[in-house]
């Protein structure tokens, strides 16, 4: 409940959960996404590192996917430069 009396528009999944997911096959991730949708809540889920990872997160609803699998973290200018060459619809 008190998640509700916040203006949270984002809630960050912390890859804890995301590999808890992946090697366990926990419940509490995308029972996690589905209450955080149902609430209007976007959802980021970081530490993705492979394209099944992708596929599942982006099947359970995740909006935003962060992680290994796009990119190591990179300097500001390189990321810029690493932007301008993704494809349009990668942003």
């Amino acid at each position: 409940m008190r998640i509700n009396k916040f203006p949270f528009g984002d809630v960050k999944l912390d890859m804890s959960f995301v590999r808890t997911y992946f090697n366990e096959a926990n419940p509490l991730l995308p029972a996690m996404v589905k209450s955080f949708q149902a609430s209007g809540i976007k959802t980021t889920a970081e530490g993705i590192e492979t394209k099944d990872m992708v596929e599942a997160l982006t099947g359970l609803g995740c909006d935003i996917l962060q992680g290994y699998y796009f990119s190591r973290p990179l300097p500001e200018q390189d990321f810029l430069a690493y932007m301008q060459n993704q494809p349009q619809s990668f942003r």
